[in-house]
């Protein structure tokens, strides 16, 4: 399942069409959906936010029901960590606390575009690895509406890599052309798919942008279209065009 991947900030889970805030926090247990005051206002990370548990068989993950995202009960998988995933229905083939997503991917790539990754509350619950691209947790973006016990946000993030435009972080399948933000509030940059789109061809997603370029989120009413990366090191804009920085030292040739 390929990705389709807005930016990050702001946004809620991260499997194909899963860009709406999160409207409510609630557990599911059997055909019986309780609602978002039944889960605990307390968890710092979303594996233990299903108050009282999850039964024999099941975890605690993130959903999407079609038109939101919800904390829920599911049956458990056996993928951990690392490893490549599939989403069938509503549900992933994932152990417990981890999720199958297609945001900050193991430089090692992915056949599926998916990974499972684990859920976290800090930066050093996301374990280092061999690779060259450092791990950090990245923070759920998104919303409870309406329900105050929720606390104003989903619990914690999942465990991603960072990486360096123009730089070996990403595998041949991907580039490193996203924006998030991890659990402290700082942005970051992530790998992300690469798109058919060219330098101004208009862009809904950062996934319909092509290597070491990035959707350029628009004006309301006005296209996004993917831009050029540009840095310091080398890596200039065209003759017209300067590179205005969105994070870190990187930019946008505008």
């Amino acid at each position: 399942m390929p990705s389709r991947l807005r930016n990050y900030e702001g946004t809620g889970a991260w499997q194909r069409g899963r860009h709406g805030v999160f409207v409510g926090v609630c557990c599911l247990f059997g055909n019986l959906a309780i609602t978002c005051g039944n889960a605990s206002p307390k968890a710092d990370r979303v594996d233990e936010a299903c108050a009282g548990g999850c039964g024999k068989g099941q975890k605690c993950t993130v959903e999407f029901d079609g038109s939101r995202d919800l904390v829920v009960c599911a049956p458990v998988g056996d993928v951990g960590p690392g490893d490549d995933c599939t989403v069938t229905g509503q549900h992933d083939n994932c152990s417990a606390g981890a999720l199958c997503t297609a945001a900050g991917p193991d430089p090692g790539g992915s056949a599926t575009g998916l990974q499972c990754h684990a859920y976290c509350s800090s930066d050093s619950d996301c374990p280092a690895t061999a690779t060259s691209a450092e791990q950090f947790c990245m923070k759920f973006g998104a919303r409870c509406v309406g329900d105050p016990i929720c606390n104003g946000s989903v619990p914690g993030g999942v465990c991603a890599h960072k990486c360096k435009p123009f730089g070996a972080d990403c595998d041949s399948a991907t580039t490193c052309g996203m924006v998030t933000k991890d659990v402290d509030g700082a942005r970051v940059l992530v790998c992300r798919s690469i798109g058919a789109g060219t330098i101004g061809s208009t862009c809904e997603f950062q996934d319909d942008c092509g290597e070491n370029t990035y959707c350029d989120v628009a004006s309301p009413g006005a296209s996004s279209t993917c831009l050029q990366l540009c840095d310091a090191s080398g890596h200039d804009c065209a003759t017209g065009t300067a590179c205005t920085s969105i994070i870190d030292g990187v930019g946008l040739c505008r």
